[in-house]
């Protein structure tokens, strides 16, 4: 009687092991869109490594309201990094830094920073990574 529970745990834990196995690749049907695009759940998916990002257009614009004037900017003048566009949040950090530090370094005060970013992912055609913001 023990050896028959015993051969049932088994075969149970054994079968829940290969129902997971053939539930994962598939498990991204469960986020909400494509998640090498989205990256909403970019740490979960099996396929999260097999994706390569390739900047096509980085645009930069600060305007300065007080002026009226627009002043493009590159973006390598103030960081030697090429991570920052990768991720949203990040874009977003590096924004707030070139805008604090125009503030500080010129005396603006009233500006105005757009990033626009297009990527490219796996050699496809160029497209907007993220919609481009005021802040």
């Amino acid at each position: 009687m023990r050896q028959l529970r015993k051969w049932k745990m088994t075969t149970f834990f054994i079968c829940l092991h290969f129902a997971l196995q053939l539930f994962l690749p598939y498990s991204h049907g469960i986020t909400k869109g494509y998640n090498t695009w989205t990256e909403g759940s970019y740490g979960y998916s099996w396929d999260m490594m097999v994706h390569n990002w390739r900047p096509i257009h980085i645009k930069t614009v600060l305007y300065d309201n007080s002026t009226g004037k627009a002043h493009f900017l590159n973006p390598e003048q103030f960081t030697t990094s090429t991570r920052w566009y990768h991720q949203a949040d990040m874009v977003v950090q590096f924004a707030h830094c070139v805008r604090d530090r125009v503030r500080q370094e010129f005396g603006m005060k009233n500006v105005e920073f757009y990033i626009d970013v297009w990527m490219s992912l796996n050699g496809r055609f160029a497209q907007r990574f993220e919609r481009p913001f005021l802040l």
